[in-house]
Parts: C-alpha cells; structure tokens; sequence
C-alpha cells in the first residue's frame, strides 16, 4: 500500500534510508532523561517546603498556586545552567527596590528566588555580579565591596605565606595550604562571604601568578610535607582536627616571621636615617656557569664551564640592590657574606658614618651566615660603635624565599635563551633584568675575617636553633640577645659576647690562599678555549677575554671592600632644623588647643 504525500508529512516514526536507526523512537514513546538536581527541585515535597517559607512581612507566596509555581520551576529547571543565569540576569535587570511583577501581582525578590528553586548564594552571586559602584563624578565604575574583600584577603595571604620564587616570575604558597584551605579561613573572617566558586574566579582574575602546589621544587619545609602526608591517611576526625591545629600553628610562626621582616622593611623606607634594612642571599648557580649558550651539540656537552655565583643584596631604606659575583677561587664561607656586606654599608653610608640600628634578613645557612664568625663579626660592629643596635634575623626553613629571589627571579628569567660567552655580557643583562638597576661588581679580593675567628678562645654553642640576635653594648660590655621566634612576649636571653667581638678589632689579612676547587676548574677550562673556539661558540675576542679572566683569577687581587675599622661612629640624627614653612606653626598651634579646656558658666544678660 503506497503513503500519500500528508501521510508522509505526518509520520512521526519515519526513518530515512541509509541512516543508523538502531537508537530512533518516536516522541511518544521515549522517556526523556532528567537530572538529580532538576528531580530535587521539581518534586512536590520540594515545592511544598518551599511554599511555607516566609519570603517577607507581606507573605508574597501566599498570593500563588502550587501549580503554578511547579510549573514555573519546571520551566527553570529544564534549561541549561547558562540560560538559567541569563533568566536569572534578566530578572534583576526589572527589579526596582527589591520588587518585582510575577504574574501581574508585585511581589519581592525573594519571593521570586523561592518560586523557581533558586538557592540564596547562587542569587546573591549573580546579582554582584550585575552590581557595580558607580562614581557620578568621573563615571568610573568600581567592583563590589564583597569583590574587593575577597582581593584583600588573597593579596595579605600572597604577602603573609607566599613565597616568591627565584627562578620564574610566580608566588607558591607553603605546601600544606591549599586553595580550600584559603577558602574555608576567608569564609570564617567574613559575614558574607562568596562561595568557593566565586572565590577561585577572584584568585584566578586577579592573582594568576599566586600558586598552590603540592610540592614545591625548591627545599620543602619539614613540617609542611608532614602535614601534607598525614592529610593523605584516613584519620579520624579528632586526628583530622589535631592536624589542622598544628599546621595552623605552624604557619603562624612562618606568617609572624615575614611580618616582622616587612616591618623592619618599612621603618627603614620610613626613616632612613634612623634605621638600615638589609637583606642577603645566594643565587642559584645554574643560570650563571659560563659561558652558557642556548644550545648544546654533543662536543659542547663535557666542555668546561666556570661558576660564577651571584650574591644579591637589597638596601630597602635607600631602595638600592646589588650583584656580587665571584668564582670557586674563594671558599663559599661566611668571609663573602661580610664583604660584600661590607661593601654595602660603604654605599649606604655618609662620610663613612652610618644609620644607628641596622636590620640584617640572612638565608638560614650555618655555612655562610648562621655562625659564630658572622655573629662575632656583627657584635665588633656596636663594640666599634658603628651601630648602636643590629638585629639578625632567619626566616624558617623552608618559608625563606623574599623580595632578594624576586630579583633573581628576574635575573633568571632575562638570562633564558640568551647567549652569555663572557662575565661582562652576563654583568648587562643583570643590570638591565630588574629594577631598580643593580650595582653589579665581581670580587677579585676578599678580607679573611673568617681567619680572625678562628683565631678566637671564644665562640659560640647551641645557636643555629634561635632566629632572631640582638647586638647592643651595655656598660660597655657587647650583650647578645637571643629567641626563638620574633614574638613580642617572648623575652631575650642575654649573652656577653664581648670576649668574641673582641677577636674582631685587629684588622684582617686579605685571603690568599686560591681554593682547590677553583683551581682545577681554571685550569680545565684554559685547556678547553680552544674546543669552545673550534666548536664555533667562543669568537677570538672572546677567547682573549677568557685567558685574561683566568690569569686575573689565579691572582689573588687587593680586597676592594672597605674595612670594618674605616667607619666612624654611627650617625646620630638627633633633633633635625624645621624648615621654614608657616602651616607648621599653624599645626602647632592647632595641636596645642587640642588639650585646651573650656569653662561654661551663667552669665547675667546685659542690659
């Protein structure tokens, strides 16, 4: 029997030839697939619940039908979450103080909200992001207050745990912290927090360098892979709690820490006069073997490459930073730590007299800074009254990483694919890698400090557990002050230090004396100028330039740091001459009538 043509236009069960028909069933006969959300929000029990729930004083519920309002949120909730926030935004586009029109009746936003299954968050969610703060007056137009918490709270999290990193431009935060972790803090300190979603959308946006990672490429801290690894076991809740407290109070010593490092920072930029704000640290010597090329071929790969190492130093006070580099011809002891130290407080001083109290921030490394040398050596400086007060302080282990790696950070990142065949090509791009420009010097010659140390009857025990040193003189003996942690109500324990400062007062002799260790590499890689210069990687120049390089290395050159001896007595600022200016005696005299009181009495009225 042939099919007319509207009976062929009517059949709904049709199937084309040639087409994989093993899934088509007619409309009438499929049973369309829901979702676990759609069935909660859209069951009776659901709707019922949400019918009796008070919206406002006016009880705007009451004014609609259950089938209505099941048919509203089933017409909701078959939409794709896209189109539901469209729905959503165009609502809020027609809302007027709050109001709204459902079915010809003025009703309030809540009401609405409730009828279609809406959860408070997600609405809230939705209409700060239509709310901005417009200025009338320029019209520029500023996120919502809730926005501009969850900013704050992220921007002091990257100050207080973050960690800037030396080898690219990004800021981790400690292991054991993650993102829920930030999340869950932010939620408890604020009364309308937004939910995690929004939140990671605010990180994300504004914060895209600010990392969490469950493992950080540089020395892990002790304590936060423990915490991380327990985290992994099934614990039981109260176990779950012990772990949270104890990684909470971990962080905190690491958080205080760093922010007595930025106040330090802060009251030298402040008042640099008063105070010196210094901080040390090691590069990592990977980026700085030369020469170093972008690309390698097999004969280049056993060739001899000489370490040149990078000490940065940041002068916050004076906003001031410096490169030292040096070779293997030293010893990578604490003698580089004070020359270059040295050569800082030169660049700081005026007329060879410097600051009264001087912050030093050093890396916590027994070999070049956390040693009785380096702390003989600062003590000598307040018994020469150099200083009147040095504070020494060390970050934990592990929590190290400040702004001095963010300049090696820099200097890494402007050194990849560059080709550097000699110290003084590497010595520019130093220079052009950060701001403000640093002082960039090579050390031909050291003072051996470290050898009058040695020397001493005196020194020291048991002082790599404390993190924080005080130096002052008291009744002319130099008191060494000690804790733990820089908490304010921990108190110092005090030492006389005197007999150790005492071994610094002679004047030291130069080293002398070329490391082994750099002298085998010398002498390796002036066997290989010619390989490098066969292999095409070396030019002539730069092969002449190396033969020098190496002969100026075997000498061992006269120190160009001043010695400790060459400083005078620290200044003393005292009161400085006010310029000039009339609004300063307005102030003052505004400031004296602050304290002035005032007498009311009765008064007979004139006549």
């Amino acid at each position: 029997m042939e099919m007319t043509l509207e009976e062929f236009d009517s059949s709904a069960c049709f199937v084309a030839p040639f087409q994989d028909n093993t899934n088509t069933q007619c409309p009438d006969t499929k049973k369309q697939q829901r979702g676990k959300r759609y069935l909660e929000q859209t069951s009776e029990t659901a709707i019922g619940e949400d019918m009796k729930k008070q919206c406002c004083s006016s009880q705007c519920l009451e004014k609609f039908t259950f089938s209505f309002v099941a048919n509203a949120r089933r017409s909701f909730w078959e939409m794709v979450t896209m189109k539901q926030n469209e729905k959503i935004d165009e609502h809020r586009d027609q809302v007027s103080e709050e109001k709204c029109v459902i079915d010809g009746h003025l009703v309030c936003t809540q009401s609405w909200r409730i009828i279609h299954g809406v959860s408070r968050s997600r609405y809230i969610e939705r209409k700060s992001s239509l709310t901005n703060s417009k200025d009338g007056r320029s019209g520029n137009t500023y996120g919502h207050k809730r926005t501009s918490d969850a900013q704050n709270f992220i921007r002091s999290l990257a100050t207080k745990q973050g960690e800037r990193q030396p080898d690219r431009d990004k800021v981790m935060l400690p292991t054991c912290l993650t993102q829920r972790n930030a999340y869950e803090e932010y939620q408890s300190t604020h009364e309308e927090p937004f939910c995690f979603r929004h939140f990671q959308r605010v990180w994300k946006e504004n914060f895209p360098n600010l990392k969490t990672s469950e493992r950080n490429s540089f020395t892990e801290c002790k304590e936060c892979a423990m915490l991380r690894q327990l985290k992994l076991n099934r614990l039981t809740k109260e176990q779950l709690l012990l772990v949270e407290k104890q990684k909470k109070a971990h962080l905190l010593v690491a958080r205080i820490s760093r922010e007595k490092y930025y106040k330090h920072c802060k009251k030298a930029q402040e008042n640099n006069k008063n105070y010196l704000s210094i901080i040390i640290d090691n590069m990592d010597q990977s980026k700085t073997s030369l020469p170093r090329f972008h690309t390698y071929h097999k004969g280049d790969a056993n060739l001899t490459r000489i370490h040149h190492h990078v000490t940065g130093v940041l002068n916050h006070g004076q906003k001031k930073s410096f490169a030292f580099t040096w070779t293997d011809k030293f010893h990578p002891d604490t003698n580089i730590t004070i020359n270059c130290l040295l050569h800082v407080l030169e660049d700081a001083s005026e007329n060879k007299a410097l600051p009264p109290v001087l912050y030093l921030q050093a890396d916590n490394s027994a070999k070049d800074n956390k040693n009785f040398i380096l702390l003989g050596f600062l003590a000598n400086l307040v018994q020469r009254k150099i200083f009147r007060k040095i504070k020494l302080s060390f970050l934990m282990v592990g929590h190290t990483h400040e702004d001095v790696d963010q300049m090696f950070s820099r200097i890494s990142v402007h050194l990849t694919g560059k080709a550097i065949p000699t110290l003084p090509v590497l010595q520019g791009l130093m220079r052009d890698a950060y701001h403000p420009t640093p002082m960039v010097q090579h050390l031909d010659g050291l003072w051996n400090y470290r050898e009058l140390g040695m020397a001493s009857a005196a020194t020291l025990q048991g002082h790599s557990g404390p993190h924080v040193f005080r130096f002052k003189e008291e009744e002319g003996a130099v008191q060494m002050g000690y804790k733990q942690w820089p908490y304010k109500s921990a108190p110092y324990k005090v030492l006389d230090v005197t007999p150790l400062a005492a071994a610094f007062n002679r004047d030291p002799d130069q080293v002398l004396i070329l490391n082994d260790k750099g002298n085998r590499s010398l002498d390796s890689m002036e066997t290989d100028l010619r390989k490098w210069r066969e292999g095409g990687k070396l030019s002539e120049p730069d092969v002449e330039w190396w033969k020098a390089h190496i002969n100026g290395e075997r000498d061992m050159a006269a120190p160009s740091a001043p010695l400790a001896s060459s400083f005078h007595h620290f200044a003393d600022p005292g009161t400085q001459d006010e310029m000039g200016y009339p609004e300063l005696d307005v102030l003052r005299a505004h400031i004296n009538t602050l304290s002035n009181e005032s007498n009311v009495r009765v008064a007979k009225r004139r006549k």
